[in-house]
């Protein structure tokens, strides 16, 4: 037994402390220690060299898209018969720039589709990521809603987005039906 185990048995059996000094087994140990806090140096507060943080490419997979509208909004699902909140964020209407298929959709994306994306704030989860299509239901509800009726994968979800006043609410509507339609003509 070394070290600690040797210092809790002589303890148990004097009066001594653990936390009392100890006299050293070896003294080329104190020594070394007597020349180690010798060629410490005090360094002054503040003036130690600083972590320089490094700027990271972050790839999202809209890169290959151009933002057609964009709005704050509140995003709301239909679970059964009530509404639940998803999350608050910047909603956006996203074209594709080239006729590719658009990677952020797999399967559903045959030809290039205007994407309604959607991330909450701070913590950057996706609450929405939907393409829209020809004959998509769409309507404007109450003062400040636009509802929608879309597919996530293979399951049709009823959404409902809640902005900031009305004028918002008609700006993104007529932006939805455009995208609709433009998905029409591809």
């Amino acid at each position: 037994m070394g070290g600690f185990a040797n210092m809790m048995l002589s303890s148990q059996n004097s009066n001594m402390s653990i936390f009392d000094e100890q006299p050293s087994q070896n003294n080329d140990e104190n020594e070394n220690e007597n020349e180690n806090e010798n060629d410490m140096e005090e360094v002054p507060f503040g003036t130690e060299t600083q972590t320089k943080f490094h700027e990271l490419e972050v790839l999202t997979g809209e890169e290959n898209e151009a933002t057609g509208h964009s709005v704050r909004a509140k995003l709301y699902c239909l679970d059964e018969q009530t509404w639940k909140e998803r999350g608050v964020g910047t909603l956006r209407l996203n074209y594709p720039r080239n006729n590719d298929k658009s990677p952020r959709l797999g399967k559903l994306s045959v030809l290039s589709r205007p994407l309604l994306f959607m991330r909450a704030d701070n913590v950057l989860r996706v609450i929405l990521n939907v393409a829209l299509f020809h004959g998509m239901h769409v309507e404007r509800s109450q003062e400040k809603f636009v509802r929608i009726f879309a597919f996530e994968g293979d399951l049709l979800v009823h959404l409902a987005i809640k902005l900031l006043n009305s004028n918002a609410a008609d700006d993104l509507y007529e932006a939805i039906m455009d995208g609709c339609n433009t998905s029409n003509s591809k």
